[in-house]
């Protein structure tokens, strides 16, 4: 279609005595950009937010946990952690303890989960996540009988600690009593973080694994492993590898499953939200056909003496359906470069700020992937022919006797 290219090359953008053709060529090309950048800033802010809340919750619970059904208590056996790293996802596995408990400063009292693991276990699995407020990690104090704890950072406001403060463990054990007293153990704050997560900075505080065997009598018992995936988005395929290679009591729960509720919110979301941006760009598309229409009633002479000249009624279609994609890709490829452009800035300026308190980031996340945009360009290209159809087939029945009657 090289010569139907040509042709329609020099009749889209060719000078022309009347200026509404080329502002209507200008509006087609620009209502088709507007509507690219609209489903790619879109379908980038939802990706941005689910990645950004990947890689927070991932942070918290790790990609994946190993645990057992009995009184949630397992054995801290090497043997686990050999068979585990035969998958070739799993990069790193640790043992955990978690369980409630209650922490008291200064007669404030705040509940919350206490997670136990070893400083260098946790230096790989949950420190990347956490952005230090003050102080340091650091759960082995030198000198010191007492340990060191790493604090929410709603937890240190609710109960008015600060870093070198030295606070209450209190844990719970069934029903206190004279017979079952409430057990009281002390720690040194010795670090104060924040997720960006205001419920998780409310309800998360890190000690050491010795010493969260010692807080909740655990022994030589753990509650399980924290697993370390390549890839987050492998974590169910991992998860099933475990059913086939571990039998009960063990099971798996990838981080997907722990929070399972807000990504279903998430994925309900993105249905109505790319449906009414993608009407935009619908809009857009179907524009064309007017822009087509208009500039095959201007130049109906034209077309009337390349008929004339022995031109097919089916090559005058290859023609009109030409400008359409012409007139697609030039919107398309304007509209993707600006919209990469704008997520570039807003990622490296954060220009548009949001609360994270409500949004767990505190600018708006761009990230327009290259899925996003193929399938746009995909869609857009395919649907710009298809609409281009219905004035290519006008064009191809115009007569050139009725027209060049009087010329």
């Amino acid at each position: 279609m090289k010569f139907e290219f040509y042709l329609a090359k020099k009749s889209l953008f060719q000078k022309h005595k009347s200026k509404y053709v080329s502002f209507i060529r200008l509006l087609a090309i620009l209502g088709l950009t507007i509507g690219v950048i609209a489903l790619l800033i879109t379908a980038g802010i939802l990706n941005g937010f689910e990645k950004n809340m990947i890689d927070k919750i991932t942070g918290f619970d790790g990609h994946l946990r190993l645990q057992s059904l009995r009184n949630n208590k397992m054995q801290n056996n090497q043997a686990i952690q050999d068979k585990l790293s035969k998958n070739d996802y799993v990069i790193y596995s640790a043992p955990f303890i978690n369980s409630e408990a209650m922490l008291r400063y200064n007669g404030e009292t705040e509940g919350g989960l206490l997670e136990c693991m070893s400083e260098e276990d946790f230096r790989k699995i949950m420190f990347p996540s956490k952005e230090l407020v003050s102080g340091k990690l650091e759960f082995n104090i030198e000198n010191s009988d007492i340990f060191g704890i790493y604090l929410g950072k709603g937890i240190a406001q609710n109960i008015s600690v600060d870093i070198g403060d030295t606070l209450d463990i209190l844990v719970m054990n069934g029903t206190p009593s004279i017979f079952n007293p409430l057990k009281v153990y002390s720690a040194i704050v010795t670090g104060i973080f924040t997720t960006g997560m205001k419920e998780y900075d409310k309800s998360l505080a890190y000690i050491s694994l010795d010493a969260g065997k010692k807080v909740f009598d655990m022994k030589e018992t753990i509650t399980g492993y924290n697993i370390l995936l390549s890839d987050a988005l492998l974590a169910n395929e991992v998860s099933e590898w475990i059913e086939d290679n571990f039998s009960f009591p063990y099971y798996s729960e990838t981080w997907r499953e722990r929070n399972s509720i807000l990504f279903m919110w998430l994925d309900t979301q993105k249905v109505p939200v790319m449906f009414v941006f993608g009407l935009i760009g619908l809009v857009a598309i179907v524009n064309i056909i007017s822009t087509l229409i208009m500039l095959i009633l201007v130049k109906e002479k034209d077309i009337a003496i390349l008929k004339s000249m022995g031109m097919k009624p089916s090559k005058i279609k290859k023609v009109v359906i030409a400008e359409g994609i012409l007139i697609s890709v030039i919107g398309i490829t304007l509209g993707t470069i600006i919209a990469k452009v704008l997520e570039y800035v807003q990622m490296k300026y954060g220009i548009f700020k949001i609360s994270a308190d409500v949004y767990f980031i505190n600018k708006i996340p761009i990230d327009i992937s290259i899925m996003s945009i193929t399938i746009v360009m995909l869609v857009g290209l395919t649907l710009s022919i298809i609409v281009s159809y219905i004035p290519a087939r006008k064009a191809s029945k115009i007569k050139p006797v009725e027209i060049l009657r009087y010329e």
